[in-house]
């Protein structure tokens, strides 16, 4: 045997050794992932990746190795998180908005760079009908300020599915060109969100309030404008993108203030770790009939999340109802109280059974 040979041999037995390594390594960092998933933590923690490159580096002997290790442990770790991210949902997202607008941190927390922007909300479900997108991302309730109505109103417009749920924790600011100062406000821009989620800061400001169609949208329009009496309310990443300087952080009154946003897609999601079940239904016009209906959950023991209710187009009284119940469709007691309801409704759509992402 040559040494070349020898050489090539001991290779050989040490990759035999890595491959079983680095399959337990990925069977750890999808157990990581699910992890992530149910307890809604984005993939990516660049703290946690910067500490596990040093500390791999640091155990290297010969420093002549060290800026290989590093390069490889920076491909191993870019690896991992695609395998996370292959648990959650894989494909293009649209969202609505600009880039920095917290629609972008939602999407961009399940689909990684595989995300685009559409001007409305409505222009997300077209994109996913139309199947240009994969899926689409929109935000359906915050913390402190409710429920997001006209996302309701487009998932009973449109024939999709709720493939999953992600939070974006939200933290408004107030950001102006870069020669502006609070005292020289005169009018201010956000979405209609934005100014609800921090009326307590604007009570006493006799700001001009001008709504536009997203957070980022106002920061854009603020920083093309070039104007020192403009400002916008937004995210402090917003601000940084279009080059805006933050005038007042945490503006919003709420200090929990979290926005849920749904994932939507053609096609219903299986997978028996889905832990969240929405749906859709009418009720007779009779008196005590959501009592009724209502009833099918409590005799099954079935936990309701939420119940949110839109009137029906022309029927003056009548209402559809949006359950989020807790519960798996493929156990026997949920798909059976389902099934009692949808008899009993005049009206019934299922919209999806999944879980946390992102």
């Amino acid at each position: 045997m040559t040494e070349l040979e020898e050489q090539r041999k001991i290779i050989d037995e040490v990759d035999t050794q890595l491959v079983a390594l680095l399959e337990k390594r990925m069977s750890a960092c999808e157990e990581v992932g699910n992890i992530k998933m149910l307890n809604g933590m984005k993939v990516l923690d660049p703290e946690r990746e910067r500490l596990v490159i040093a500390d791999r580096v640091s155990r290297v002997k010969n420093p002549t190795y060290h800026r290989y290790i590093e390069e490889l442990f920076k491909s191993i770790l870019s690896q991992s998180r695609k395998l996370q991210r292959s648990i959650m949902l894989s494909g293009t997202a649209a969202y609505q908005g600009l880039n920095g607008s917290y629609g972008s941190e939602a999407a961009a927390a399940v689909f990684g760079d595989s995300i685009y922007n559409v001007l409305t909300f409505e222009d997300v479900f077209r994109e996913v009908v139309s199947g240009r997108a994969d899926y689409g991302v929109l935000p359906v309730e915050n913390y402190s300020t409710g429920s997001i109505m006209e996302g309701f109103d487009l998932l009973k417009k449109y024939e999709v599915y709720i493939a999953g749920e992600t939070y974006v924790e939200v933290r408004h600011c107030l950001a102006g060109t870069q020669d502006a100062e609070i005292d020289g406000i005169e009018q201010v821009y956000s979405h209609e969100q934005g100014f609800f989620q921090s009326k307590e800061y604007l009570s006493d400001k006799e700001w001009i309030q001008t709504k536009v169609v997203n957070t980022a949208v106002a920061a854009n329009m603020v920083a093309e404008a070039g104007d020192p009496t403009k400002a916008a309310i937004c995210s402090a990443r917003a601000a940084e993108i279009y080059g805006l300087k933050v005038l007042k952080t945490n503006i919003n009154f709420a200090a929990n203030n979290r926005t849920r946003f749904i994932i939507i897609s053609t096609n219903p999601i299986t997978d028996e770790q889905n832990n969240k079940i929405s749906i859709m239904f009418s009720t007779p016009h009779v008196s005590g009939a959501l009592f009724e209906a209502l009833g099918f959950f409590k005799e099954s023991g079935l936990n309701l999340a939420k119940i949110e209710s839109r009137p029906i187009p022309d029927k003056l009284g009548e209402y559809l109802f949006f359950v989020d119940l807790e519960g798996n469709v493929g156990k026997m007691d949920v798909s059976a109280t389902l099934d009692k309801l949808k008899a009993y409704a005049p009206s019934y759509r299922f919209l999806g059974n999944y879980k946390r992402l992102g």
